[in-house]
């Protein structure tokens, strides 16, 4: 799936080329959030994903074990946030935070032998609050054609 490219000028979003699900709202409200969670800049806008990891053959151990050796191989500019495993044990759900998808992709492939997974790009409650609330209110009136 293609990602978004922003174009930034004072923090404000002036141009977006993208490709997927995502609008120009979303964007915006993810952008402000982010801002709100303490970036200083653009440089610093981050984006959060729900990785799911299936075990490969349902058997969790293989990744416990490598777990166990080498640690979470997360690289630079890769954050772990937390993460939840399935009662049945088949199915791990990550959430990440990253500047750009390259490094979430280096982790992925460490493990790809290992776990198929799936990448769902999410924000959080309160950002989809701010972009529902946006999307609602009503767009400002415009003045006349003669400006009256």
């Amino acid at each position: 799936m293609p990602w978004p490219v922003i174009l930034l000028a004072d923090a404000r979003i002036v141009e977006t080329r993208y490709a997927g699900r995502r609008t120009l709202d979303d964007l915006q409200a993810a952008l402000r959030g982010t801002l709100a969670r303490g970036a200083r800049s653009a440089h610093e806008v981050s984006m959060l994903f729900l990785v799911i990891e299936t075990f490969r053959g349902g058997d969790p151990a293989p990744v416990y074990r490598r777990f166990g050796e080498r640690g979470r191989m997360a690289p630079e500019g890769l954050t772990y946030l937390g993460s939840w495993v399935a009662t049945d044990l088949t199915r791990c759900y990550q959430l990440m935070e990253c500047a750009d998808t390259a490094s979430r992709d280096t982790w992925m492939e460490a493990w790809r032998d290992l776990v198929d997974f799936e990448v769902v790009p999410v924000i959080t409650s309160a950002e989809a609050a701010a972009a529902v609330a946006e999307r609602s209110s009503p767009a400002p009136a415009s003045p006349g054609r003669w400006g009256s």
